[in-house]
């Protein structure tokens, strides 16, 4: 599992504890911009860390990533230190392939998620 600050720590025992949903989240400023971009955003940084952790639980070196993708090392390294924060589909993919897992999209009506 990646390293966690101590405020992604303190951040991840609050939500277990609290289970808070996402408008509570905007209100009290854990979230803070447009409530789409932001999920996005929250939806994007989950899947990066799900990567990371499948890479580290399966051994796999950031080098043999890039090498098994294609990707540029710098490219595998960015996204994984958070200074990519608007990846392309296709480098997802080909992360998550080189892993041998993939990435799935599909919409989800949010009446229904209530």
């Amino acid at each position: 599992m990646p390293e966690l600050t101590a405020e992604q720590r303190a951040l991840v025992e609050r939500l277990d504890r609290d289970k808070p949903d996402f408008d509570e989240l905007i209100a009290d400023g854990t979230i803070t911009g447009e409530p789409g971009t932001m999920l996005a955003k929250v939806q994007l940084e989950s899947l990066v860390f799900d990567l990371k952790a499948r890479r580290e639980s399966l051994g796999i070196s950031v080098e043999a990533v890039a090498k098994e993708s294609g990707l540029p090392l710098d490219v595998v390294s960015e996204l994984e230190g958070g200074v990519i924060y608007n990846p392309t589909l296709n480098v997802l993919f080909r992360y998550a392939m080189a892993l041998g897992a993939s990435v799935e999209l599909k919409m989800v009506d949010l009446d229904d998620e209530a």
